[in-house]
C-alpha cells in the first residue's frame, strides 16, 4: 500500500500514468493488470483520457447507460402503449415495421389498404372480406396474436399470469427470433460492442421479469397498473458498456462499478467527503424518528444507512487487490486544505508506521527531470527512481555515467539518502 498527496488532479493523473508505465516496464505487467478507481468518472474522465492517449495506454471506462432506449425495452413499452391505446392505427403500423422481418411490400400493402378503408383500428387487426387483403397473410398472423393477447388481458388475472402472457406473446410473435437474427448480424459485421450490449440487456430484462414475479406473484390489479410497474422497474435499469480492447486499464467509479480482481489498483480522489461521496440528510423525519416508527422496514433506506453501505463497498473494493496506490488532492479550487478520506486514515492507523503519505506533486517534478541549480528534493522515493534522476541530472551536464558501475558503487549510498534530499552534484561526488 502506498499513499500520495497532490496539488491538483492533473498531477495526480500524470503520476498514475507514469506508475502504470514503470510497473509494466520493470515487472513485465500488462495494462490489463491495472484498475483505476475514482469517486466520479465525469470529474476524472478527460484527464485520464488525455494522459493515457499521450502515452499510448489503452483504457476502458466502466460507464453505465440506461437500457430504456434499447430495442428490447422499446418492444415491451410499445406493446404496452399499443394495448393501452386500443390499437391506434399508427401504433399498429410502427409496431409491425419495427419488430418483424415481414417483407416491407406486404407491410406497405397492409398499411395502404387500412388507410384507404377508413375502418375502425381494432377491426384492422383481422382480414376484411370486402377488401383486397391479398399478400398480407403474414401481417394478419401477427395482428391476430395482438388481438388474442388483448382479449386475454381483459380478464381479471394475477400479476404472475399477466407476466407469463406477455413473455409467451414475445416468443409467439417471433420477437426472440428477431433478436437472435439481430445478434447474428452484429457478429457478421464484427460489431462486438452492440452484440455484447444487446445480450446484457436481454439478461437484465429476463432477470427483471423474474424478480417482479417473485415479489408480486398473485398480486391482483388492472393491466394498466401492471404495465406501469414493469416500466418503472426497467426504465431506470443500466448496463455497463462492454470494452472492445482486452488489454486495457479498467477505469471504474467506486460506487457504481463492479471492479474485477486486478494485480494493481490505483485509487484517485480519495479525499474526505468525496470517496465515497457523502450524502446529506435533508429529510423532515430524522433517522431516530424513523427507527421508532411501526413497520419502518417498508420505508426506503435512510441517508445514514446509504452512507454506511457506500463506505462498506469502498473497503470491500479496496481489499480486492494485491497492491494498492491511494492518492488525493490536498487542496480545493479555493486553495483550502482538503483532508484524506476515512479509507486512507484507517489504512494509516492500521499499518503505521509502515505507511506514510508522500507528496506526489514534489515527486512529479523530479520525475519530469526538472533540473535545479542547487537541489533535487527526494521524498521517500525508491532507489531506482533516485538513480534514474541523478543520472539524468549528470547527463544534462554532459558527464558520462556508467549505469552498471553506478548500480554497484552507490546502492548503499542511495539507501542512506532516499528520505533526506541532497545536492545532486555533492551526492554523486561522495
Amino acid at each position: 500500500i502506498s499513499i500520495y498527496k497532490f496539488n491538483n488532479i492533473l498531477d495526480e493523473v500524470k503520476f498514475a500514468t507514469k506508475t502504470i508505465l514503470n510497473l509494466c516496464l520493470k515487472n513485465n505487467l500488462s495494462f490489463d493488470d491495472f484498475a483505476i478507481i475514482v469517486p466520479d468518472l465525469l470529474q476524472y474522465k478527460n484527464y485520464i483520457k488525455n494522459e493515457f492517449e499521450k502515452n499510448n495506454i489503452t483504457y476502458f471506462f466502466d460507464e453505465s447507460e440506461p437500457i430504456g432506449s434499447n430495442i428490447v425495452l422499446r418492444f415491451y413499452f410499445d406493446l404496452f402503449n399499443l394495448l393501452n391505446n386500443n390499437f391506434l392505427k399508427v401504433d399498429v403500423f410502427n409496431f409491425l415495421f419495427n419488430y418483424t422481418n415481414i417483407d416491407k411490400n406486404q407491410l406497405f400493402n397492409y398499411q395502404n389498404t387500412i388507410n384507404l378503408s377508413g375502418l375502425n383500428y381494432v377491426k384492422a387487426l383481422e382480414p376484411i372480406e370486402y377488401l383486397d387483403c391479398s399478400n398480407c397473410e403474414l401481417v394478419f398472423e401477427k395482428t391476430l396474436l395482438l388481438k388474442n393477447l388483448s382479449n386475454k388481458l381483459k380478464q381479471s388475472l394475477p400479476f404472475d399470469e399477466i407476466m407469463q402472457l406477455i413473455i409467451d406473446f414475445a416468443e409467439d410473435f417471433g420477437f426472440n427470433q428477431y433478436l437472435a437474427e439481430l445478434n447474428a448480424t452484429y457478429v457478421k459485421k464484427q460489431n462486438i460492442v452492440e452484440y455484447r450490449k444487446l445480450n446484457q440487456v436481454i439478461k437484465k430484462v429476463n432477470a427483471g421479469f423474474a424478480d417482479l414475479v417473485n415479489v408480486l406473484k398473485n398480486y391482483q390489479t388492472n393491466t394498466a397498473n401492471v404495465f406501469n410497474i414493469i416500466k418503472a422497474f426497467l426504465e431506470n435499469t443500466t448496463i455497463a458498456v462492454p470494452p472492445i480492447i482486452n488489454n486495457s486499464v479498467f477505469v471504474a467509479d467506486v460506487l457504481s462499478s463492479f471492479v474485477p480482481h486486478k494485480k494493481y489498483a490505483i485509487v484517485l480522489g480519495a479525499s474526505d467527503g468525496n470517496f465515497p461521496k457523502i450524502q446529506t440528510d435533508l429529510g423532515i423525519i430524522s433517522d431516530a424518528d424513523i427507527h421508532n416508527l411501526k413497520d419502518n422496514f417498508y420505508l426506503s433506506p435512510t441517508i445514514n444507512i446509504i452512507n454506511k453501505r457506500n463506505k462498506f463497498k469502498v473497503f470491500e473494493t479496496m481489499l480486492n487487490f494485491d497492491n494498492l496506490q491511494l492518492s488525493y488532492v490536498g487542496q480545493n479550487a479555493h486553495g483550502e486544505t482538503v483532508l484524506p478520506c476515512e479509507v486512507i486514515n484507517n489504512f494509516i492507523e492500521f499499518f503505521e508506521p509502515k505507511i506514510q503519505i508522500i507528496n506526489g506533486s514534489v515527486l512529479q517534478q523530479v520525475s519530469e527531470f526538472e533540473h535545479s541549480e542547487n537541489n533535487f528534493i527526494f521524498n521517500n522515493v525508491s532507489i531506482d527512481y533516485l538513480k534514474q534522476n541523478l543520472i539524468q541530472a549528470e547527463k544534462l551536464k554532459d558527464i558520462q555515467v556508467n549505469n552498471s558501475n553506478f548500480n554497484n558503487t552507490y546502492a548503499n549510498l542511495f539507501n542512506s539518502f532516499s528520505n533526506v534530499g541532497e545536492d545532486a552534484e555533492a551526492l554523486v561526488s561522495k
